[in-house]
């Protein structure tokens, strides 16, 4: 018998349960699992932090509450709950933490490491919504669609003479080359939405065979040649040490004066003083952003006042299907280890890897 608990909304539980019977079958009735719904008041609760909090970040939930409810439990299923180093510290059975994220940056990985405690994530869980996402940026950015709309609400669309003409000058999609940065689940999605706007796609990733790209009708190449050749530049790699403002000033400088940057995946890749810069002296066309270094977007910052850049609130992963997959995918994980089969490295966080704040 494996000791479970997880720590979810009451309205998610259904969803748990259904996928726990479905994924361990015979074995459902044999594991003790728990459910708890994350306590979100009290003077000790995290909501929602983008700063770093005790070691976490992005987490919803009380840490007392977790270190009181941990017992003797063996796995430990999370989605936002604020898994910290003091929470694992008291899991004295504890070997595995599962979240349902992608990146997990609501557990202290570094501590469980310590421990021998294996965190799990779920790789492609956002992949299609994010993918959606970016191509929706490219469009509304490089089309002018936000744009737009705001102008015929104010007025100006129809009172300024200038504008269609300013706005007339709009790029086609089909024959453009789109530089794909990261080329993981979210961007080889990004590439099958791309191919069917006929466009040419280039991709950058240095853990990505070249043969790999072939199959998939994409190109490999070097960072520096994607920022060189690219009319489109959207960022899919993953938040890491490595990756901290990847895109930076020498690289944008590379661009074209006609090409754009599009980023849904986490602020810290691009160096988003540089971006600014850029944007502002004409240096590129124009910017698509979902996420930023600081979060949430603040009303000062300086990217909001320019006229060539399209935001979103960090809200490209939004679907309807997002919490049922990632759900499905972490009892697929959870289940493996309960069987004893081997967990394999695109289920576990690599704690080298993983980000330090």
């Amino acid at each position: 018998m494996v000791k479970i608990l997880v720590v979810t909304d009451p309205t998610s539980q259904p969803l748990w349960e259904e996928d726990f019977k479905k994924c361990l079958g015979n074995l459902y009735a044999s594991q003790q699992i728990r459910y708890i719904n994350p306590r979100l008041d009290g003077p000790t609760a995290i909501r929602t932090q983008t700063q770093v909090v005790q070691g976490v970040r992005e987490a919803r939930g009380d840490p007392e509450q977790l270190k009181n409810e941990m017992g003797d439990t063996e796995v430990l299923v999370v989605e936002f709950a604020p898994v910290t180093e003091a929470v694992i510290n008291s899991g004295k059975g504890l070997k595995l933490v599962a979240s349902t994220r992608g990146g997990p940056v609501n557990v202290d990985v570094k501590a469980a490491a310590k421990k021998n405690i294996l965190v799990t994530h779920t790789q492609g869980r956002l992949a299609q919504p994010v993918s959606d996402h970016a191509m929706g940026l490219i469009l509304a950015e490089a089309r002018n669609i936000a744009r737009s709309y705001a102008a015929i609400r104010d007025g100006t669309f129809f009172s300024d003479p200038n504008i269609r003409a300013k706005w007339h000058r709009i790029p086609e999609m089909e024959g453009k080359t789109l530089g794909i940065v990261g080329f993981g689940n979210v961007g080889r999605e990004v590439a099958k939405r791309a191919a069917g706007f006929g466009m040419n796609i280039i991709a950058y990733d240095p853990y990505v065979k070249e043969e790999d790209g072939k199959k998939l009708g994409v190109k490999m190449v070097s960072l520096e040649d994607l920022m060189k050749e690219s009319d489109f530049v959207t960022v899919h790699a993953r938040e890491a040490p490595e990756t901290f403002h990847l895109i930076n000033k020498d690289r944008i400088n590379l661009m074209k004066p006609t090409a754009y940057v599009i980023n849904t995946s986490r602020g810290s890749i691009i160096d988003e003083k540089a971006l600014y810069e850029a944007a502002k002296d004409g240096k590129i066309t124009g910017v698509a952003l979902d996420v930023y270094e600081d979060e949430p977007l603040k009303a000062s910052n300086p990217l909001i006042k320019l006229e060539n850049v399209t935001l979103t609130p960090h809200t490209a992963g939004g679907s309807d299907r997002a919490r049922e997959r990632s759900i499905l995918l972490t009892t697929i994980i959870v289940s493996k280890y309960v069987r004893g089969e081997k967990l394999t490295p695109m289920d576990i966080i690599d704690p080298e890897k993983a980000l330090t704040d």
